[in-house]
C-alpha cells in the first residue's frame, strides 16, 4: 500500500476498489477533457510510440485519468503492462521492472533469442539456475525485443501511476527501450507528481523522447465539479455555504475535499468566519510545511490568513514590529508557505491558511481580528473583523454588519450577504426582538439566494415558533412558503402561505402576495379550484396596491395560472406588467420566486408570440447573470431551451438545458433539477438521442415526484413524443393516456399543455378512432379560441389523420390544407414539418406522387435542418416507399425554390432566414447553391430569371420556377393553393 496523500480517494475513478468510501458506479468527474486527451493519446500511439505525462501535485485527480486512460487502453485491445510503484518500493532494485515486463516475457520467450530470455529470468529472479547478474545493457536489450516483439501483433500501452517512484535500474531500462522505438505501437501513459520532495522520472528532455512526450497539468477543480465528486461519493452534498469554503480551502483538490467534508460531516456546523478543522489524513502534510518555521512566524501568518485581501503592508502594521515582519516573511516565502508578488501576500495552498487559523488559540484570534478591524478601509471587512473579535451581543457591530450584508446582497455576492447577515443577526442583543426577525429574515433570504434552502427555512421556522401570531409571523410564514417549493415541495408551501394569507391582516400587498403564490402552488399541485379561487383574490386585491413591484408580482402570477387552467389570456395584466418592466420596476424578487420577467416570458411563450417571450426571457437572463442571481437562472433557462426547441434551433436549446442544469444541480433543489432535466429530455427526444432523453426524463419524474407535478407531466409527454418519433405508437399511448387523464382532471388547458396531438396520434395509428375523436372533438373547439396558432395548427393535422384514417382522403387534405395555413407565421419548423409530411402520406393515397414527394422533400429538408434526426428517418423512409428520385445537382430542392423566390422577391437573408424558421448561415450556404445552379451572379439576376420563370421559363432540371412551394403544373388533380 502506497502511503501519503498520492493514494487517496480523490486519486481513482469513483468506484475503483481503492477507494474504500465511494459507490460502486465508476465515473469519471470534472476531469473530462483529459480523459478525452488520453483517448487521443491511444489513436497516435497506436501507429507509433509516444507518451503522455499526467501532471499535477498529490490528490488533484492524476490517477483517476489515468486509470479511465488504462480501462479505455483496455477496450481498444491494447496491451496494457501496469505498474503502480510507491516511495518505499524505491531502493528495491528491478521491482517496477517485474510488474511491466514480468507478465509479457511468457508470451514471446519462444521467439527471443535464448540468452536474452536467459537474462529476463534472471532478472525476474524466476531462473532455475544461478547465472551470473545480467550486464544492465543486456537487460535493456532483451526489453527493448519483448516490446517489438509484443507491438507486432497488437498495440502495447506501458501504464505507470507515480512514475517518480519507479526503481532507477527499471526506469534506465525503459527509457533506453522508449529511444529506441520508432514504428513499433508502443505508448507509455504515466502519471508524475509535481509538488514536493520528488525524484524526477525518466529524463524528458533527451531527444528521441523529447519529441513524442505530451504533458498535461492537471487544474484545480470548480465547485461544480467538486460538487459532483460529494455527491457521487455520499449521494448528498453539504449546504451551500459550506461547499464554498471547502472548495476554497482544499484549492480545488478533490482528495482534500473528500477529507474536509469527511470531517465536517462528522460534526456540527462551523459557525460563520471559524476555521475548518484539519482532519487527522491532511494534518501531517500541513504540519510539515508548517513546521518548517519557528514558533514566532505564527502571529504574522494568522495576520494574513485573515485578511480578506492580503497586502504585505497591512500584514507588516498587524503585527508588532515591522522589522521582525520584514524577515519573518521572508522566512515563510523560503519556506513554500507564502508567496509575495509587489504587495499581495497568499498562501502557496489555502489549506495552509485554514490550519494557521484553526491552530491559534480564541485569544490570539481575536487580538488579531481587532488589529486588523482598526487597519481596514472596507467598511464590510472592517465590520466582519469586528464581529469576530467581539466577546458578545454589540448592537452597534450588528448594524454594521447588516448595512454590509445589504451591500453584499446588491452586489450580487449572496454567500458573503448571508454570512454577514448571520454574524449580525448573532450579535443582536437579546431585548432587540424586532431587530433579530429582521435580521433573521434577511439571513434566511440570502441564505436561500446562496443556493441554501433549507437552511433558510430552518431559519425561518425556528423565527416562526418564537412569534405570535400576527402579521410579522404573516411574513414569516409567506418566506417560508415561497422557499419551501424549492425543496419540501407544494403540500409543505400550501400550508405556509395559507398561514401567511390568515395572518397578513389588513396588509393588502402581503395578503395579494400571499394570495397569488398560493394560486401558483395549487395550481402546480393539481387543485385547480382552490387556485383559480385564489388567482382571482390576488387580481381582486392588485387593484388596491401601490408597490409596483409587488403589483408586478401579482398580476403576472394570476395571468399565468389563469392561462394555464383555461380562463384565457388576460392581456390587459400581461400589458400592465410589460409597462412597469420597461419603466425599470417588477424586478424585485425572492428566491423561490419566478422572476416577473420570466412568467412574461412564458405567457407569451404559451401563446406563440417567440419574438416576445425570448425578448422577455434574454432581458432577464441578462439582468440577473449580470449581478450574479445564480437562483433565478435555472428557471429562466429551462423555459429558453423550451422555447427553443420549438422554434428548432436546438443547437441554443440544448446550451441553455445544459447551463440549467448545472445551476440547478449546484442548489441541489429538486424542483430546480426536475425542470432542468425536463429541459435536457425534450432537447435529447427532439435530436433523437433515445438514451439520453429517457435518462434524463426519468431522473426529473423521479426528482418531481414529491414537490411539483409540471416537469413530471412535461416529462412523461416527452417521453411520450419521443415514443410517436419511433413510431412505438402502443407505448406512446401506454405513457400519455394518464396524463391527459390527469390534466382533463386538473383542468388544464390544453392548448398550452401541448401533449393531446401526440396522442391523439398514437390512437390514430393504433387503430382506436372513437377514442382518438373524443379527444380531438373538444381540443378542437378549444383550439379555436386559442390566442395562439399552434392548437389550430396541430387539431388541423389530427383532424386530418383521422378522416385519412376512416378513408376519407379528400377531406383530409382539405383539413392538412388548414393545418398548413395556420403554420404560416408560426415558428414551430418540427411541427410545420410534421403537417408536411401527413400531408405527403395523404397526397401519396391520392396516387399524386409529385405532389407526396414535393410535400415530404420540405419535410424532410426541415427536419435535416434542425437536427431532428428520427423524424428526418420517417421522412426519408416515406420519399423510398414512394419511389423518390434524388434531385439532380443543378435542380433546386423545394427548400431553395422558396428561398429563391423570397430572396428574388427583394427579401434580405435575415428576412428569410426569420420566415422559413432557418439560420442566417444556412441561408447564405443555400443562395450559394441557388446561384450556382441557375447560373447567376446577383440578386437582380435571380430576380429578372424568376420574372422569366413565371412565363413559363424552366430551371436547367426543367422545373417552372414560380412561388414557394409551387407544384409542377403537368398533374391536373394537384391542389391549387399549393
Amino acid at each position: 500500500m502506497r502511503a501519503g496523500v498520492g493514494g487517496g480517494p480523490a486519486e481513482v475513478a469513483i468506484g475503483s476498489a481503492r477507494d474504500p468510501i465511494a459507490p460502486t458506479k465508476r465515473e469519471v468527474v470534472g476531469r473530462r477533457a483529459f480523459v478525452d486527451a488520453v483517448g487521443r493519446f491511444l489513436d497516435r500511439s497506436a501507429d507509433r510510440p509516444a507518451i503522455l505525462s499526467i501532471e499535477g501535485p498529490p490528490g488533484i485527480g492524476k490517477t483517476t485519468v489515468w486509470e479511465a486512460g488504462v480501462a479505455d487502453a483496455e477496450r481498444r485491445s491494447f496491451l496494457v503492462l501496469a505498474a503502480r510503484p510507491a516511495a518505499s518500493e524505491m531502493p528495491l532494485a528491478l521491482a517496477g521492472f517485474g510488474d511491466i515486463i514480468g507478465p509479457a516475457v511468457d508470451a514471446v520467450a519462444d521467439s527471443l533469442p535464448p540468452s536474452q530470455v536467459q537474462v529476463l529470468l534472471a532478472a525476474l529472479l524466476r531462473s532455475e539456475d544461478e547465472p551470473p547478474s545480467p550486464d544492465p545493457r543486456s537487460l535493456a536489450v532483451a526489453t527493448l525485443s519483448v516490446l517489438r516483439l509484443l507491438s507486432a501483433r497488437r498495440p502495447v500501452l506501458i501504464a505507470v501511476d507515480d512514475l517518480m517512484w519507479l526503481d532507477r535500474p527499471t526506469a534506465g531500462i525503459l527509457s533506453f527501450a522508449l529511444r529506441r522505438l520508432e514504428g513499433e505501437h508502443v505508448g507509455l501513459l504515466a502519471t508524475v507528481r509535481t509538488e514536493g520532495d520528488v525524484p524526477q522520472p525518466i529524463e524528458w528532455g533527451r531527444p528521441p523522447l523529447s519529441r513524442r512526450i505530451e504533458r498535461h497539468l492537471l487544474d484545480p477543480m470548480s465547485v461544480g465539479a467538486i460538487t459532483e465528486i460529494l455527491r457521487a461519493t455520499w449521494g448528498v452534498v453539504p449546504p451551500r455555504r459550506m461547499l464554498l469554503r471547502i472548495h476554497e480551502a482544499s484549492g480545488g483538490n478533490p482528495y482534500f475535499a473528500l477529507e474536509l467534508t469527511r470531517m465536517l460531516m462528522a460534526e456540527e456546523a462551523s459557525s460563520p468566519g471559524e476555521a475548518l478543522r484539519m482532519p487527522p489524513t491532511l494534518r501531517g502534510l500541513v504540519a510539515e510545511r508548517l513546521g518548517r518555521l519557528p514558533d514566532r512566524v505564527r502571529s504574522l501568518l494568522l495576520a494574513v490568513a485573515m485578511q480578506a485581501r492580503p497586502s504585505e503592508r497591512v500584514t507588516r502594521r498587524a503585527v508588532s514590529s515591522a522589522e521582525r515582519a520584514r524577515a519573518d516573511l521572508d522566512l515563510a516565502v523560503r519556506a513554500g508557505v507564502l508567496r509575495v508578488s509587489e504587495d499581495a501576500v497568499a498562501f502557496t495552498h489555502p489549506l495552509l491558511a485554514e490550519a494557521t487559523v484553526g491552530e491559534a488559540t480564541s485569544d490570539a484570534r481575536r487580538d488579531m481580528h481587532r488589529a486588523l478591524a482598526a487597519l481596514a478601509t472596507d467598511g464590510e471587512e472592517q465590520a466582519r473583523h469586528l464581529a469576530l473579535a467581539a466577546e458578545g451581543p454589540d448592537e452597534a457591530v450588528a448594524a454594521m454588519l447588516e448595512a454590509a450584508a445589504e451591500l453584499a446582497h446588491r452586489r450580487g455576492v449572496p454567500d458573503a450577504a448571508a454570512e454577514l447577515a448571520e454574524l449580525s443577526r448573532n450579535l443582536t442583543p437579546s431585548n432587540s426582538r424586532a431587530g433579530w426577525l429582521r435580521r433573521t429574515a434577511m439571513t434566511a433570504e440570502y441564505r436561500a439566494a446562496a443556493f441554501d434552502p433549507d437552511g433558510a427555512v430552518t431559519l425561518l421556522n425556528e423565527a416562526i415558533a418564537g412569534s405570535p401570531p400576527g402579521h410579522d409571523r404573516a411574513e414569516l410564514l409567506y418566506r417560508v412558503g415561497v422557499i419551501d417549493r424549492l425543496v419540501a415541495g407544494f403540500e409543505s408551501s400550501a400550508s405556509a402561505l395559507a398561514g401567511a394569507l390568515h395572518e397578513a391582516g389588513e396588509d393588502v400587498e402581503l395578503r395579494a402576495l400571499s394570495a397569488c403564490a398560493l394560486a401558483e402552488t395549487l395550481a402546480h399541485a393539481g387543485d385547480s379550484r382552490q387556485a383559480l379561487e385564489h388567482s382571482r383574490e390576488a387580481a381582486e386585491l392588485a387593484e388596491r396596491i401601490t408597490d409596483a413591484d409587488v403589483l408586478a408580482r401579482v398580476l403576472s402570477g394570476a395571468a399565468v395560472v389563469d392561462l394555464i387552467l383555461g380562463r384565457g389570456l388576460r392581456r390587459d395584466a400581461l400589458l400592465r406588467v410589460e409597462r412597469l418592466l420597461r419603466d425599470g420596476q417588477g424586478r424585485r424578487t425572492m428566491p423561490g420566486q419566478i422572476p416577473v420577467a420570466v412568467l412574461v416570458g412564458v405567457i407569451h411563450k404559451d401563446v406563440d408570440e417567440f419574438d416576445e417571450a425570448r425578448d422577455a426571457l434574454a432581458d432577464e437572463y441578462r439582468f440577473r447573470a449580470e449581478r450574479g442571481a445564480e437562483t433565478h437562472l435555472p428557471v429562466c433557462l429551462w423555459v429558453m431551451a423550451e422555447l427553443e426547441v420549438w422554434a428548432g434551433r436546438l443547437g441554443l436549446a440544448r446550451r441553455w438545458a445544459e447551463e440549467a442544469f448545472k445551476i440547478a444541480r449546484s442548489s441541489d433543489s429538486p424542483s430546480l433539477v426536475s425542470y432542468s432535466q425536463y429541459a435536457r429530455a425534450l432537447v435529447a427526444a427532439v435530436e433523437g438521442s433515445v438514451s439520453d432523453a429517457r435518462s434524463y426524463a426519468e431522473e426529473a419524474i423521479r426528482r418531481a415526484s414529491r414537490v411539483d407535478v409540471a416537469p413530471a407531466m412535461y416529462s412523461h409527454a416527452t417521453l411520450g413524443f419521443l415514443d410517436v418519433s419511433l413510431g412505438d405508437y402502443a407505448s406512446a399511448d401506454q405513457r400519455l393516456r394518464p396524463m391527459v387523464a390527469a390534466a382533463q382532471a386538473i383542468g388544464l388547458e390544453l392548448t398550452v399543455v401541448r401533449f393531446m396531438p401526440d396522442e391523439i396520434e398514437a390512437l390514430i395509428a393504433l387503430g382506436e378512432l372513437e377514442r382518438a375523436a373524443e379527444l380531438l372533438d373538444p381540443f378542437e373547439e378549444r383550439a379555436r379560441s386559442s390566442p395562439g396558432r399552434w392548437a389550430r395548427a396541430a387539431s388541423a393535422r389530427c383532424r386530418g389523420l383521422l378522416l385519412a384514417a376512416h378513408g376519407d382522403l379528400g377531406r383530409a387534405e382539405a383539413a392538412l390544407e388548414r393545418a398548413l395555413d395556420a403554420h404560416e407565421g408560426l415558428s414551430m419548423p418540427l411541427e410545420r414539418a410534421r403537417s408536411l409530411l401527413v400531408m405527403g402520406e395523404v397526397q401519396r393515397r391520392l396516387k399524386r406522387k409529385r405532389q407526396a414527394r414535393s410535400f415530404m422533400d420540405q419535410a424532410r429538408e426541415i427536419f435535416q435542418t434542425i437536427g431532428a434526426s428520427l423524424w428526418e428517418a420517417r421522412a426519408r423512409a416515406e420519399l423510398d416507399r414512394l419511389g423518390a428520385r434524388h434531385v439532380a445537382p443543378s435542380e433546386l430542392t423545394p427548400t431553395e425554390e422558396r428561398i429563391a423566390a423570397l430572396v428574388g422577391a427583394g427579401r434580405t437573408n435575415r428576412e428569410v432566414a426569420a420566415a422559413m424558421f432557418l439560420s442566417v448561415r444556412t441561408v447564405e450556404d443555400n443562395v450559394s447553391r441557388i446561384f450556382r445552379k441557375l447560373g447567376v451572379r446577383t440578386r437582380t439576376e435571380l430576380s429578372r430569371r424568376l420574372i422569366d420563370g413565371t412565363r413559363g421559363t424552366t430551371s436547367p432540371a426543367g422545373r417552372t420556377l414560380g412561388a414557394p412551394g409551387a407544384v409542377d403544373s403537368t398533374d391536373s388533380s394537384a391542389p391549387s393553393s399549393r
